[in-house]
């Protein structure tokens, strides 16, 4: 591990529970692994990995002050949920407290958990793409269909287990009570449409 990641995670440690940092730095592991996947700079990758949840454990009040401070433009209800709040205060914390100044990893962190209008390059990167199936296939996490992602993930599919992984965030957040950002419902609709998948294609085994 460089020194300057070293001290990040030092830092980390300040602002994540245990359990939090333990799943932040197995994405940074999987962003590491899927360096050579994707054909991604390793230092972006791990960097964003490691840094993409920052803001997840602190309090909704903090966040929105943070979203206050940054300017960050909250344009529909559904973003003053942390679930959606945390991307953008992350990527706001990672250039001001850890020093981040690549663009594309503060893109990769604001946008994980919100998506973006349009899921194709150029308009979103293959690095905001391998985030977000790091977050979800890293080695801590387990539930259905998990080994599914991590195949299409680990086989360079990348639409393939894009299409899985944001249909799965739908299914999710449908099951919890989330109102699911029109971002990720327009990815979801526009990769199937490319892909034109089948409904079997979403089967957990």
């Amino acid at each position: 591990m460089s020194a300057l990641l070293d001290r990040r995670l030092s830092r980390l440690e300040t602002y994540l529970s245990p359990q939090r940092l333990r799943h932040s730095m197995g994405v940074m592991e999987t962003m590491g692994a899927l360096v050579d996947v994707y054909g991604l700079d390793r230092e972006p990758a791990i960097t964003a990995g490691l840094l993409h949840d920052i803001a997840k454990e602190l309090p909704v009040e903090r966040q929105i002050a943070l979203v206050r401070e940054a300017g960050i433009a909250i344009r529909r209800p559904c973003e003053r949920h942390p679930m959606y709040l945390h991307g953008p205060v992350s990527a706001y914390l990672a250039r001001v407290e850890f020093g981040v100044s690549d663009a594309a990893v503060l893109d990769a962190i604001h946008t994980h958990a919100t998506y973006s209008p349009d899921p194709f390059p150029p308009a979103t990167s293959l690095l905001e793409w391998g985030l977000r199936l790091a977050d979800l296939a890293e080695p801590g996490r387990e539930f259905s269909g998990l080994h599914k992602l991590r195949a299409l993930t680990f086989s360079g599919r990348l639409w393939e287990a894009a299409l899985l992984q944001s249909q799965w965030i739908i299914e999710h957040f449908e099951a919890i009570g989330i109102a699911v950002h029109p971002y990720l419902l327009q990815t979801r609709n526009a990769i199937s449409a490319e892909l034109g998948i089948s409904d079997d294609f979403f089967a957990r085994q």
